[in-house]
């Protein structure tokens, strides 16, 4: 399936400048001249052609456009000896200005003394040290003894990685350009030298994704994204043809990555750094040419074939694979349906000005990809096309998985209800129910061509409906649709029960309906309903799961390779997972953890002007202790009752707390909702509280792990511009919109966000513990009944043992000198997999954030001193690491109200301030001599 507008545009966006400052006349290229009288020659750089845009991994302008240092190379050019070659840093550079916007630019003045003569001068910006995933080039530099020697060096990366974390971008440049082999004339007198262009060897790529306008209730959510064959090699210099043609000069990134939403309408954006790789075809004509695969059949599924080989891409050519989900509205036959599907886009990079034969990737270029997201016809034709013998594919690199319904319902993981209704009429001639959920998939029914015996269904009983009562009017019977039924295990039927239920003519009323409530129970297993696995750690087996469904009433058809498939139904019912930072995949040690619920169904709380989390013993870890505490619940049963919180009434906003609840009841009750009276008696008993509300650090902890959970579980949606807040269960406010930054109740923080300094409402977001046995009652302390935590405190050091790695810089991710600036939303803003080393807060003079940032960049690192006996990479925190010394290391702090990371904030107005905080405070302060502070200094493990 493909049917989406894709489109590249190509822009060159970072050339460097050096030129001298002495009298135009004196340069004459080619000149003769007297060969080796020595000369002072005046140079100057500058950087002026502005990168586009900023998204998630790119790097702040400043730093795309800093030069740290320059390589100048001379070569005599009658016999290639090198005359000069030195690698010039620090004050030698003469840096004037640097690039932070449109119309500044970066520039500096050196000098140097040279022979003259005929020479070729070539520079290398940039040259890393060795702490760079390039190591070893200083030293082939430093060994150059002519220019055939240079022309033939190459870089190597290290360490396979796609983000440029420290900046620092690797720049080459040639006098006269490439065309004129770098040769000049310099006289004895002085000499003028034209510009010599600086350019980076990286291609910067970025992806927006989004759905286009139009249609009924469309909504397209993103989900991974993944990069296949990225280089390792390349020409320090550009040559004709890559140096990279081999299956070990490539990588692929690890797992798929989670998108980053960017903005408030779901676009979706993601960039990352490569070097070039030049690949083209021939022959095509189309786009979708340029994704047509080999088939093969599928001995497995005779009839059907498997998707092979590219047939046309280039071999090594690098693309992207993107996966996430869609969902619309629309008519058919007059009657309103819904539609979603979840879909796979393969794309190989390049198609430049609509070329299909194009599969290149340039250096120095910043490439924009903009997908947008039409709709899922041509998948619904690859399918229906290929069932009347067609078997067509309109749209190669693009599959998925269709199901069209007369009613979707989505749920997310806590226990649920909602009212369904079936009409006589329009399940005539349906019959069954598909399942798929981590334990059984399947189609069933008695008899169906390709369906499975009823008997073989096993993972059903999650589901499950009670009838409601019907009523007389005007000498007609209808169902009452504006309760809900109570739950009650003697009452309810499963699907089974339901399917049997639906033939029989008599429980139709006058409309030609029936109407139930339907119960779906929380996405939680304690045993396996497949029978093939007892273990007591089932639930890493069931969280972060796609969702699992039931299609009532339903038939499945699928197109010729089975990459995609069709469904129609007559009800979908579709419960996301619990989804969990933690690792799933992590060995028997970690037996315990907690998950969350997607979203917030219920909406927003409007707070009291008192905090109503006033309890003294409340926690800063234990959500689930702070609930039984400030609700007074007791251990076993107790005398609440749950209409007193619930209300029956079916409502269209979906928040079901009783409007008999004060503002405070309100925001304390909240996620009772997410529970069930699972024994029917009417009573909250104190095992029944599975869902609570989270705690201050447990919102951390949800930031911490944000880059490990899918876009829609994010607490903020990353581009809006508006106040976010959560309220803790133990009375902290969490401002979202700053990642984790954290105050008092009501704390009036105007943080230059409209509506920030007077909150008006506050969000929240359900916890549910995983694997323990203490839901069976109320917690005996607020240190008890506590998960396994994800991070390790030791002497000095956090490690990561059960934390999922996509929230964490992978080992090819190493940050071994200073971080380049960067915002909480990069990929350099994550701690290390192997864990971090800290140190108490230094004995330095107080600076306010930018005066740190800045001391930083000028290579003077308060944590520099502790680079020495063959230890390095102390630097300044990030903010996450400054967030989990804050939550977790109480001591070691100064008696100062800041103690600043090296990241700035991504949000309008703010970005020229940085985070700083303390055990209670996480913000980014405004610059003011009010808020300064020292550094508590960090270095990954390595």
């Amino acid at each position: 399936m493909k049917q989406y507008i894709l489109t590249a545009l190509c822009t060159v966006c970072a050339i460097f400048t050096l030129f001298s400052c002495a009298d135009d006349e004196l340069v004459k290229k080619g000149d003769n001249v007297v060969e080796g009288i020595p000369t002072k020659v005046n140079l100057s750089f500058t950087a002026a052609i502005p990168a586009k845009i900023e998204t998630k991994a790119a790097l702040p302008t400043v730093e795309e456009f800093r030069v740290h240092n320059l390589y100048l190379f001379v070569f005599n050019a009658n016999t290639g000896e090198r005359e000069y070659g030195e690698l010039l840093s620090g004050g030698e550079l003469g840096i004037i200005s640097e690039k932070n916007s449109e119309g500044q630019v970066t520039k500096g003045k050196i000098a140097v003394e040279l022979l003259s003569g005929n020479k070729r001068i070539y520079a290398i910006a940039n040259v890393p040290d060795g702490q760079s995933s390039i190591a070893g080039l200083k030293a082939d530099l430093d060994g150059i003894m002519n220019v055939d020697d240079l022309l033939e060096n190459e870089a190597n990366l290290l360490q396979q990685t796609i983000y440029r974390s420290s900046g620092k971008l690797l720049m080459t440049g040639v006098y006269g350009g490439e065309s004129t082999n770098g040769n000049c004339t310099i006289a004895p007198s002085g000499t003028t030298l034209e510009p010599i262009s600086l350019k980076r060897v990286d291609a910067r790529i970025t992806f927006n994704i989004g759905i286009a306008s139009g249609g009924k209730d469309k909504k397209f959510t993103a989900k991974k994204w993944q990069v296949v064959n990225v280089p390792k090699r390349i020409s320090l210099f550009q040559k004709e043809a890559d140096i990279s043609s081999s299956e070990n000069d490539f990588f692929k990134m690890g797992d798929p990555i989670s998108f980053e939403t960017t903005n408030e309408a779901g676009q979706a954006s993601f960039t990352f750094y490569m070097w070039e790789n030049r690949k083209s075809a021939t022959g095509l004509s189309q786009y979708r040419d340029r994704e047509l695969q080999d088939k093969a059949a599928d001995d497995s599924h005779p009839g059907y074939v498997e998707n092979g080989a590219f047939v046309n891409a280039p071999e090594y050519s690098t693309y992207v694979v993107l996966t996430g989900d869609y969902y619309e509205k629309y008519t058919e036959n007059g009657l309103e349906k819904e539609r979603t599907a979840d879909v796979t886009y393969t794309i190989h990079l390049g198609y430049v000005n609509n070329q299909a034969n194009d599969f290149r990737t340039e250096r120095n270029t910043t490439y924009i990809y903009n997908v947008t997201i039409q709709n899922v016809n041509d998948i619904r034709l690859e399918v229906t096309s290929f069932q009347s013998g067609k078997g067509q594919e309109p749209s190669p690199g693009a599959e998925g998985n269709i199901v069209e319904t007369d009613k979707f319902y989505q749920i997310d993981a806590h226990y649920d209800r909602d009212i369904i209704v079936f009409n006589k009429e329009a399940i005539e001639g349906r019959a069954g129910f598909k399942l798929k959920t981590p334990f059984d998939e399947g189609y069933f029914s008695d008899g169906n061509a390709g369906s499975k015996p009823l008997s073989d269904a096993k993972d059903y009983n999650w589901v499950h409906f009670r009838i409601h009562k019907k009523s007389k009017s005007y000498n007609k019977y209808y169902y009452d649709k504006k309760s809900y039924q109570k739950y009650n295990s003697e009452e309810v039927i499963d699907i089974k029960g339901l399917l049997e239920e639906l033939k029989k003519d008599d429980i139709y009323d006058d409309r030609g309906e029936v109407v139930y409530t339907m119960f779906i129970d929380e996405f939680y297993y304690t045993s396996d309903p497949s029978g093939k696995n007892s273990s007591n750690q089932l639930w890493k087996k069931f969280v972060n799961q796609p969702n699992r469904e039931m299609h009532i009433l339903c038939n499945t058809a699928y197109s010729q390779d089975r990459e995609s498939s069709l469904t129609t139904s007559s009800v979908m019912i579709s419960q996301r997972s619990i989804k969990t930072f933690y690792n799933e995949d992590a060995g028997a040690g970690l037996k315990t953890a907690w998950g969350i619920e997607t979203i917030n169904e219920t909406g927003k709380l409007t707070p009291p002007n008192s905090n109503p989390w006033d309890k003294n013993d409340l926690s800063t870890d234990n959500g689930r202790w702070n609930f039984f505490s400030q609700t007074g619940l007791p251990n076993g049963k107790s005398s609440k009752e749950w209409d007193s919180y619930i209300s029956n009434a079916v409502v269209s906003s979906g928040n079901h707390l009783s409007s008999n609840l004060d503002n405070g009841a309100k925001l304390v009750w909240a996620c009772l909702q997410r529970n069930r009276d699972e024994n029917g008696n009417d009573k909250i008993d104190a095992d029944e509280i599975k869902w609570y509300p989270a705690s201050i650090n447990q919102y951390t902890d949800i930031w911490i792990g944000k880059d490990a959970l899918p876009v829609e579980a994010h607490l903020y949606p990353n581009g809006s511009n508006i106040y976010w807040r959560y309220l803790s269960s133990n009375g902290n406010e969490f401002y979202a919109e700053e990642g984790s930054s954290i105050n008092g109740y009501k704390f009036l923080y105007a943080n230059g966000i409209k509506g920030a300094s007077a909150p008006t409402s506050y969000d929240y977001r359900c916890v549910r513990n995983l694997g323990m046995d203490s839901d069976a009652g109320k917690p005996a302390s607020a240190e008890n009944g506590m998960p396994d935590d994800y991070v390790t405190v030791g002497a000095g050091e956090f490690t990561f043992p059960y934390i999922n790695k996509d929230a964490l810089r992978g080992e090819n991710d190493v940050q071994k000198a200073e971080f380049a600036v960067h915002t909480e939303l990069d990929p350099a803003n994550r701690p290390y997999i192997k864990g971090f080393e800290y140190k108490n807060a230094e004995n330095i003079n107080w600076l306010v954030w930018e005066d740190m940032r800045d001391l930083v960049d000028r290579g003077q690192s308060p944590c520099a001193k502790y680079n020495k006996n063959g230890v390095t990479g102390w630097r300044l925190p990030n903010q996450r690491e400054l967030s989990l010394m804050a939550s977790r290391s109480t001591a070691g702090w100064s008696e100062s109200y800041y103690h600043w990371a090296r990241t700035t904030s991504s949000l309008s107005g703010k970005t020229n301030l940085g985070y700083g905080g303390r055990p209670d405070f996480i913000s980014i302060p405004a610059k003011s001599n009010d808020y300064r502070g020292p550094v508590r200094c960090v270095r990954d493990k390595y």
